[in-house]
C-alpha cells in the first residue's frame, strides 16, 4: 500500500513559518523544514549547473551544508530562502568544477537518466560561457526561474540591471537551447531525497576542524559570502570567547569533544542508571561527542569500560559498560532515534556504516575514536542487517558485521514534556507503536500525548502532540511513516495541517484545533458532512475515494460543546 504526504495545504487564516522565521530559529528542526521544503528546488538546480544528476546530489549536499554552517552570523535578504541556496550552489560548482560525483551510479538509475541530459549539458556549457554579471543573472533567472526582483536583491543590483543582463544573456545563448527546457523540474525520489537527508545529517553532526572568525564590529552589512549575498549580525546571545564552550579533538584525526555538552550530558545518564548503584560518576571520563540538542551523543569510558550517553530534551539512555565487548567490533547502541554506537577493535582512519532494513537503507560515515564508534543513520535501525567496514578499502577483510545488541541499561524520561502519555487507550496504543517502529525515527516519541485516530482498509492514521510540535504517524501494519511539524498556534480554531493519499482508498486529513472545538464535520466539495475524529485538540477524517479529487475543495465545520459554530470555512485539498 501506498501512500502521499501533501503538506502544500491552503489553508485561511493560518500561515506556516516562513524560510526567514526557521532560519532565525537556528536550530537543527527548523533547518530540517528549510531542507524538506527546498531540497528538491536545489536538486533540480544542480543538475541545470552540472548537466549531471550525480553531481547534482553531492553538490545539494554541500549547499545546505555550507548554509547551516553560516547560519548564526547569516540570513537571507527575503523571507525566501531559495535565492540564497542558489548562489550558494552555484559558488559550490565553481569552487571546484572538475570534481567528481560524491556519489555511486544508483543516483542515475534512480531518476532514469532522462533522454536530454546530453543536451541539457550544451545547457550549462552554454550559460558557463557567459560574462559572469549574465552567468549570475541567467543561473538565477532562467536556469533557477526567480523572480527578478529576488535576483536583484541577492545580487545587490538594482532591478533595471537584473533585466540588462538578463537581455544580453538570453541574446548570447544560442537559439536552440531555449530556457523553458532547462527550467523544466524532475521530481526528487524518495530514495534520493532519504539519502541526502542521510548525509546532510551526518555533515551536521560533524563539526568543521577550524573556522574563521568575522570582527565583532560588524553587526549589519550586506557582503558576499561563499557567492551569496546575506545580511551579516552578530549573534545576540554569543558568548566572550573565554565563556564559548571548549571543543576539542580526541586525536589528531579524531571526532570533536564538546566538554560542556558532554559534562551535562553525563549528568543526566548518571542520574538515569544512579537509581540503579551506578559507580562514582568521577570515573567517567568522555572521549568524543556528536549531535547536537535534539539527539546528542557521548561516546565515554567508565572506569575505562566503554560507555554511550545519549541525550534528547525529555529522555537519557545509556548503555551497560559491564555489558560492553572487552574486545572485537561489535554495536553496543541502536537506538529507535537512528543511533548506532559500539566498540572497534581496528585503527581505521575513516569507517563507514552501512545495511538494509524495512526502514530503509543506511550508508554513512561513522565518528571513531578510542575504539569506540557513532553514527547518526536517519533511518530506525530495528531490523538492519549493518556492517562496518574501512571507507574506500579494497581489502576485502575490512568488513565486520554488526548484530543488534542488548537493550540499554536505562531508558529514563528524566525531563518530561508533561504527564506521561497516554499508551493504554486505542489511539495511545496505535501512536506509541507507530512512532517506535517509524523508518525516519522521531526525537522524544514519548512525549506525544495521543490524539485522533481513524482507520482505513488496511491502515490507521494516528496525531499526536507535545508542548511545540504536532506529529501525524501512518501505519499499513508493515510499515509506519511518522511527520512532525511545529504547531501553527493560529487564532484559527482548527487548522489543516497534513493530508496524504492511501493508496488508491481516499484521503486523510488532519490537523490541530483549538481548546474549546469539541467537534468537527468534514465532506467533499456539497456532499454531507461527515464526522472528524476528535481527541487531544486534533482531528482526523478519512474521506474514501468517492470524495475529493486531487484538487478538490472540501467543507468544515467546527462547534463547541454547546454545538454552536466556530469555525465554517472551504479547505483547498490539493
Amino acid at each position: 500500500m501506498t501512500s502521499e504526504t501533501r503538506p502544500g495545504v491552503e489553508v485561511r487564516g493560518a500561515v506556516p513559518p516562513g524560510d526567514a522565521v526557521l532560519w532565525s530559529e537556528g536550530d537543527r528542526e527548523s533547518f530540517g523544514v528549510l531542507f524538506e521544503r527546498h531540497v528538491e528546488a536545489v536538486w533540480n538546480h544542480a543538475h541545470r549547473l552540472t548537466g549531471s544528476w550525480e553531481r547534482a546530489h553531492g553538490i545539494t549536499s554541500e549547499t545546505f551544508l555550507t548554509a547551516w554552517r553560516t547560519r548564526a552570523e547569516a540570513a537571507p535578504l527575503r523571507d525566501s530562502a531559495l535565492p540564497s541556496l542558489y548562489l550558494t550552489a552555484g559558488a559550490v560548482v565553481r569552487r571546484d568544477p572538475d570534481r567528481p560525483p560524491i556519489v555511486d551510479g544508483r543516483a542515475e538509475e534512480v531518476v532514469h537518466r532522462v533522454d536530454g541530459e546530453s543536451w541539457t549539458r550544451e545547457v550549462v556549457e552554454a550559460v558557463g560561457r557567459l560574462p559572469q554579471e549574465q552567468r549570475e543573472v541567467a543561473e538565477l533567472c532562467l536556469l533557477g526561474d526567480l523572480a527578478v526582483a529576488d535576483a536583484a536583491a541577492h545580487l545587490g543590483v538594482a532591478e533595471t540591471a537584473v533585466r540588462s543582463r538578463l537581455a544580453l544573456a538570453r541574446a548570447g545563448l544560442a537559439e536552440d537551447t531555449p530556457d523553458d527546457e532547462a527550467r523544466a523540474r524532475t521530481a526528487l525520489p524518495a530514495e534520493l531525497r532519504t539519502r541526502l537527508r542521510a548525509e546532510v545529517d551526518h555533515g551536521l553532526d560533524h563539526r568543521p576542524r577550524k573556522s574563521s572568525r568575522l570582527p565583532a564590529v560588524v553587526t549589519a552589512a550586506a557582503v558576499l559570502l561563499a557567492g551569496a549575498v546575506f545580511v551579516l549580525r552578530q549573534a545576540p546571545d554569543a558568548a566572550p570567547e573565554a565563556d564559548r564552550p571548549a571543543v576539542e579533538e580526541a586525536a589528531v584525526t579524531g571526532p570533536p569533544l564538546d566538554r560542556k555538552f558532554a559534562s551535562a550530558a553525563l549528568d543526566r545518564c548518571w542520574s538515569a542508571i544512579g537509581r540503579q548503584g551506578a559507580a562514582d560518576r568521577s570515573r567517567w571520563r568522555p572521549v568524543f561527542t556528536v549531535g547536537d540538542s535534539q539527539i546528542g551523543v557521548v561516546a565515554a569510558r567508565a572506569d575505562g569500560k566503554p560507555l554511550f550517553c545519549q541525550v534528547i530534551p525529555t529522555t537519557a539512555t545509556v548503555t551497560d559498560p559491564d555489558a560492553a565487548p572487552g574486545a572485537g567490533t561489535a554495536a553496543v547502541l541502536f537506538s529507535r532515534e537512528g543511533v548506532v554506537a559500539g566498540v572497534t577493535d581496528v585503527d581505521w582512519r575513516l569507517t563507514a556504516l552501512k545495511g538494509t532494513g524495512p526502514n530503509g537503507s543506511v550508508a554513512v560515515r561513522a565518528e571513531t575514536g578510542d575504539h569506540m564508534f557513532v553514527a547518526r543513520t536517519g533511518v530506525n535501525p530495528t531490523g538492519t542487517a549493518m556492517t562496518i567496514s574501512e571507507t574506500d578499502s579494497e581489502d576485502p577483510t575490512a568488513v565486520r558485521t554488526l548484530t543488534a545488541p542488548a537493550p540499554p541499561l536505562a531508558v529514563v524520561s528524566d525531563r518530561p514534556d508533561g504527564p506521561a502519555p497516554d499508551r493504554a487507550s486505542d489511539a495511545g496504543r496505535a501512536l506509541g507503536d507507530c512512532l517506535a517502529r517509524a523508518s525516519q525515527p522521531l526525537p522524544d516519541p514519548d512525549s506525544y500525548q495521543s490524539g485522533a485516530l481513524v482507520t482505513y482498509p488496511g491502515g490507521l492514521v494516528v496525531l499526536g502532540r507535545n508542548s511545540g510540535s504536532l506529529v501525524t504517524c501512518q501505519s499499513d501494519g508493515e510499515k509506519a511513516v511518522a511527520k512532525r511539524d511545529r504547531l501553527v498556534g493560529s487564532s484559527a480554531p482548527a487548522v489543516v495541517r497534513d493530508t496524504r493519499f492511501v493508496g488508491d482508498l481516499g484521503i486523510v486529513i488532519g490537523g490541530e484545533l483549538l481548546p474549546e472545538v469539541a467537534t468537527v464535520e468534514i465532506g467533499p466539495g456539497d456532499e454531507p458532512l461527515r464526522p472528524a475524529a476528535v481527541a487531544g485538540r486534533t482531528f482526523a477524517v478519512f474521506v474514501p475515494s468517492t470524495g475529493p479529487a486531487p484538487s478538490g475543495i472540501v467543507h468544515a465545520v467546527a462547534r463547541d460543546a454547546n454545538g454552536d459554530v466556530l469555525f465554517e470555512n472551504f479547505w483547498k485539498v490539493p
